[in-house]
């Protein structure tokens, strides 16, 4: 749904700017019917000098999953990534906090998918309500 990932012809601008490591998604509608990896940050170009190296800000969102798990077997909110080259530096951090997460299957009956945040190690996820199979409830971390 968003890609926010190294810049492609502006690095030699971009990546200098003091503002280039710290990413700001506040306050949006996301409806998420079919895709996987919500957000994917960090580098998909193989430099790993212009990635986007740093901490993504997820506050105040409100995110509907809608989809059967036959189709989509889990949603990860964030898919930090080092240059597409399957390394992980954990250059990419993420800082999700007062979110609502609503997780639900597209058809009645149907098994919805599971939901991830796809954060790990240092990152942070304070005080976001979650409604998804198995996670219930105000996330404190």
């Amino acid at each position: 749904m968003l890609d926010l990932v190294d810049p492609q012809g502006s690095a030699n601008i971009t990546v200098q700017e003091p503002s280039f490591p710290y990413t700001y998604v506040y306050g949006n509608v996301f409806h998420n019917t079919s895709t996987v990896d919500m957000v994917h940050y960090g580098g998909d170009q193989g430099v790993p000098a212009n990635d986007r190296n740093g901490t993504i800000y997820f506050y105040n969102n409100t995110v509907v999953v809608e989809a059967n798990q036959s189709a989509t077997y889990q949603t990860v909110l964030l898919q930090l990534d080092d240059s597409g080259l399957d390394t992980e530096t954990g250059a990419q951090h993420g800082d999700v906090r007062n979110n609502i997460f609503y997780v639900e299957p597209a058809t009645a009956g149907a098994a919805p998918p599971g939901f991830d945040f796809g954060c790990e190690g240092p990152e942070a996820i304070y005080a976001n309500w979650i409604q998804a199979a198995g996670r219930t409830g105000i996330t404190i971390l």
